[in-house]
């Protein structure tokens, strides 16, 4: 039973928003979590695991931060538009430079770890 005030979260269930002064808030990830990217993230950053299951449909960019991206479980390969494209595995990670588009290709099924920059994040299909 956790203590007073204390409440257990499940990264993949929930992502972590982290506020530039130290608060740190848990939101549930709802399936429209990403199309209605919650307005919180205009400060901080956020903190996911997300399942890498299939190549992506869209690119996306984060024009306001670099994205650290490590791969808990499995092999992808991220394409970016202006730095080619990199694979990473199980224990590997990558930094997406601010305001890179990229897209995933899955080789190997998994889990990765994102700590975004969330604010003005853009998308659009592959």
């Amino acid at each position: 039973m956790p203590a007073e005030g204390l409440k257990p979260f499940r990264l993949g269930r929930h992502v972590l928003h982290l506020a530039e002064r130290g608060v740190v808030t848990t939101l549930p990830m709802t399936a429209d979590f990403w199309s209605e990217m919650p307005a919180i993230f205009g400060d901080g950053r956020m903190l996911s695991l997300i399942a890498m299951e299939r190549d992506w449909t869209n690119w996306e960019r984060h024009p306001n931060g670099d994205e650290v991206i490590w791969m808990v479980s499995g092999r992808a390969r991220f394409i970016t538009e202006g730095h080619g494209a990199v694979e990473i595995a199980t224990g590997d990670g990558v930094v997406m430079p601010k305001g890179e588009w990229h897209t995933a290709d899955v080789l190997e099924v998994g889990q990765a770890v994102f700590l975004t920059e969330g604010a003005g994040t853009e998308h659009r299909p592959r």
